[in-house]
């Protein structure tokens, strides 16, 4: 078995997915495994999936039949994992050389932790530098602690701090296996709601060094892919965030990562997410006797000016 696996969950990739293949199989530290689970793409990507099995006998291609969701892909591209540590690998980000042997190494030195992450350098499609997401100094999870990890995780939305990008680091393979499925949400932002769990049932720690591009794209992934009901549901239910934010509890209650003793910290956790979100709890038009209301109230506060 090798050391690394590596789930790359797809569609319609074909633009981006030679260069991220190129530099996943051409690490420093090459005892890994590949997996692509393609999501019925309909473009040239099983032809490029069909060239890297021929040429490197690490690279393993799973189409689906239908489209099942880009969730559902995540936890699929997941359970064929077969390595002592495995990570998520989006089809158009780019890892430096160095990159699997240094979060390797964190988690070899440190058995108590089960997740690592490096600093991140986002770019646009052009591949120009965006900006450079790191987590030094005060922010840091190691210093944080698992508390303060998640409060940042779940007031990401306002605080930009980006903890949920750590979804792309390296993990310990049991806690993804017993990990509550992603596919179990379908909220906007289901990431920070997903790595909630990880914040409260490991310990995380971050590799200062930028070995890790993301790429930035103008429209979102809701955009992107806009005939999901994932999808469709984000652009069009008024009420999506607020149902992000009642999700958190109950999927962090029934995850098996979160165990009994930290429960009393995931009412504060919903409340950082609610405060975080409050601009747009509610993004529909007013229901008619709230309006009303306020416009009743609007007359009645000028005949008193």
């Amino acid at each position: 078995m090798p050391t690394v696996s590596i789930g790359m969950p797809i569609h319609n990739a074909e633009r981006y997915l030679p260069r991220a293949l190129e530099s996943l199989l051409g690490q420093e530290f090459g005892d890994l495994e590949v997996h692509i689970s393609d999501n019925a793409s309909t473009d040239n990507t099983p032809g490029i999936c069909a060239d890297y099995v021929k040429k490197d006998s690490r690279v393993a291609y799973h189409r689906q039949r239908t489209n099942l969701g880009q969730l559902r892909n995540f936890d699929i591209a997941a359970s064929y994992a077969t390595g002592r540590y495995f990570m998520w690998a989006a089809d158009d980000d780019f890892w430096l050389p160095g990159f699997l042997g240094r979060v390797v190494e964190e988690l070899d030195r440190h058995p108590e932790t089960g997740l690592v992450m490096t600093a991140i350098r986002r770019v646009r499609n052009d591949t120009s530098e965006l900006d450079i997401v790191n987590f030094s100094g005060d922010k840091n999870p190691i210093g944080l602690g698992r508390l303060r990890t998640l409060l940042a995780l779940a007031g990401g939305y306002a605080n930009k701090k980006r903890y949920h990008l750590f979804m792309y680091g390296l993990y310990r393979t049991d806690l993804v296996t017993n990990a509550r499925h992603y596919s179990a949400l379908t909220v906007p932002h289901p990431d920070r709601v997903f790595m909630s769990q990880f914040a409260l049932g490991t310990s995380w720690r971050y590799v200062d060094e930028i070995l890790h591009e993301r790429t930035v794209h103008e429209k979102s992934s809701t955009e992107r892919l806009p005939n999901e009901g994932f999808s469709k549901m984000v652009l069009s239910d008024s009420w999506a965030y607020s149902k992000t934010v009642l999700s958190l509890a109950p999927f962090l209650m029934r995850s098996r990562l979160v165990p009994l003793s930290r429960w009393i910290q995931i009412p504060l956790a919903v409340v950082v997410m609610a405060w975080s979100y409050r601009g747009v709890l509610y993004r529909g038009p007013l229901p008619s006797p709230v309006r009303v209301f306020f416009d009743i109230a609007r007359k009645a506060m000028r005949l008193f000016r």
